[in-house]
């Protein structure tokens, strides 16, 4: 089917990679680098050959990884095991070098092992996408509190990551220590994914000839002209006055929509709503809202 991305998990040499035999490989092709240097060129080399393969079919496809959560080590943070140095794992070089289109760091850890390589990971994103991902299981098998979560969904917040992301996502769902509970107030509305503008920031058409009613079941439905561009989605906006800012979440109460019609039940409560609609194309950029639809919601007046 037609894939939205391309995602590496395990892309880098064992945990133990000491004890890996490569020793032969790296005598015929090491050319005099240290093996440290070899391997991480080996892993970079590959990542290298699938983006541009990728890009070269399908260039709106997102390339992306999970590398280990500490980038590297950091002056007077003795920490060990880390994506550099531990298993060759050179991601923020594929950032820098324009081989990666978004990463998810696995950052299981808290305080000091987290924070300050949150910053380190932003300061090797080269405008691309990043998004921490978060110890959800913790709370389970190290006794974490939803608080040491919540104050690393704000710490990324305050960063201005791309996002946050959670493992593993049962222990979210199943409320684990309320988590879900908290997480729905700090995620109220819908949120749109970033804008991969390093490949193409070319605005898309808005959508034109936005029609509001209600349909012969009683759901609010909400029509428009299909886009003529290939892979697009719709956003849908509702606001109370006719000016609207695209940057407002409140307003936006669906994303990804890939027909031109949305349906929802409204109440009849007697409110007036302008409804916009804007167009994301395959690399997530943004269109101009439509011409809104004006709605009165009520049982008695339409």
């Amino acid at each position: 089917y037609d894939v939205d991305g391309i995602h590496f998990d395990y892309i880098r040499y064992p945990d133990n990679s000491k004890q890996f035999p490569d020793d032969g490989m790296y005598r015929l092709h090491g050319n005099g680098k240290s093996r440290d240097e070899w391997r991480r060129d080996n892993v970079t080399r590959f990542v290298t050959k699938a983006y541009d393969q990728v890009k070269a079919l399908k260039p709106w496809v997102q390339v992306s990884s999970a590398p280990l959560g500490r980038y590297r080590a950091l002056d007077n943070n003795g920490v060990g095991w880390t994506a550099l140095e531990t298993v060759s794992q050179d991601a923020g070089k594929w950032m820098m070098m324009g081989k990666h289109d978004a990463i998810y760091p696995m950052m299981y850890y808290k305080e000091r092992l987290f924070y300050p390589f949150v910053d380190d990971w932003l300061k090797h994103g080269d405008g691309r996408i990043i998004v921490p991902g978060l110890g959800a299981y913790q709370m389970i098998e190290l006794g974490w509190s939803h608080r040491d979560i919540l104050n690393q969904v704000d710490y990324a917040r305050e960063k201005e990551t791309n996002g946050q992301a959670f493992f593993r996502t049962e222990n979210v769902l199943s409320n684990t220590k309320g988590i879900l509970r908290e997480l729905q107030e700090y995620y109220k509305y819908p949120a749109k994914l970033p804008p991969m503008t390093w490949l193409n920031d070319s605005i898309p058409d808005a959508p034109h000839d936005l029609r509001a009613e209600k349909n012969e079941e009683g759901m609010f439905e909400l029509t428009w002209e299909r886009s003529h561009k290939e892979r697009v989605t719709y956003n849908v906006y509702r606001s109370e006055t006719d000016t609207l800012s695209l940057d407002n979440a409140e307003k936006l109460i669906a994303v990804g929509v890939r027909e031109p019609i949305f349906r929802y039940w409204a109440e009849e409560n007697d409110m007036a709503y302008y409804y916009y609609i804007t167009t994301s194309d395959a690399y997530y950029n943004e269109s101009n809202p439509s011409i809104p639809a004006f709605f009165y919601h009520s049982e008695t007046v339409k």
